[in-house]
């Protein structure tokens, strides 16, 4: 009964694991798009304050005030192995006796050759199937705890460390929490969030902009120009962005007004 617990427990935890990547991947892709516009929004004083420096002497100031921000998706933590060094079959010395017998129990009872010769429906045989082809890329992918989830829900008993697993999985939910924390707190961010607050936006570039030692003088060209980029019908984040302003919004994600 104590074990039975346990596996409800981890069912639970593995499903929670699932939704904070999920809310990761698609927090990280929304940072991206806004940290683009940004650059975009910045580079623009850039070539704004060289043309002004270009008519007085001829020297264009080359600076690339972005420099300090990151473009690419920095805040992942997955990364996938690459599959032409990844052989399923091979001896990994890494991989936990448990997990190689866990493995096997599910192959025998979910392989295409076991399935030949049963009688379930063509349902629960594409469910085995489908089983046994997750099973072989968990494998491949070191996923030891999607083994875990395809031997709980074919109810395959197996011996496996429980409280151990219990704790894998919680740290790995609050490393992906920290993560989107550290996303929801960055100025790329407030950049993206602050979209329809003409005002706030000002203030973000203005606050930058002084940071990379590039004054404007007219505070008016900032809102003008912020104006237009929300405006702007090329932008390739405009679509996007009124789509979740009108309701479609990504889960505990964005906040529009």
């Amino acid at each position: 009964m104590k074990n039975k617990h346990k596996e409800n427990k981890i069912k639970i935890s593995i499903a929670s694991l699932k939704n904070v990547k999920s809310l990761l991947e698609e927090c990280n892709d929304v940072y991206c798009e806004y940290n683009r516009e940004l650059e975009i929004a910045l580079n623009h004083f850039k070539d704004f304050v060289d043309d002004s420096i270009d008519s007085q002497n001829g020297k264009p100031e080359t600076k690339e005030i972005v420099s300090g921000l990151p473009s690419k998706n920095v805040y992942s933590h997955d990364h996938p192995q690459d599959d032409a060094v990844v052989n399923v079959t091979r001896s990994n010395r890494d991989v936990k006796p448990w997990v190689k017998k866990l493995y096997r129990a599910i192959m025998l009872k979910a392989h295409p050759d076991k399935l030949e010769s049963s009688n379930m429906s063509r349902k629960n045989e594409l469910k085995f199937l489908i089983a046994s082809e997750d099973a072989i890329s968990a494998m491949r992918d070191n996923n030891h705890l999607h083994l875990i989830e395809i031997g709980l829900d074919l109810n395959i008993k197996f011996d496996y460390p429980r409280d151990e697993i219990l704790k894998e999985i919680d740290g790995e939910i609050k490393s992906r929490t920290s993560k989107i924390s550290e996303i929801e707190k960055s100025i790329q961010w407030a950049w993206g969030e602050a979209y329809g607050n003409i005002n706030l936006r000002v203030n973000i570039i203005s606050a930058l902009l002084e940071n990379f030692k590039i004054k404007i003088e007219n505070r008016v060209k900032i809102v003008d120009y912020i104006i237009k980029l929300e405006r702007d019908e090329t932008n390739p984040n405009r679509k996007a962005k009124l789509k979740r302003r009108t309701g479609q919004k990504p889960q505990k994600i964005i906040k529009r007004r």
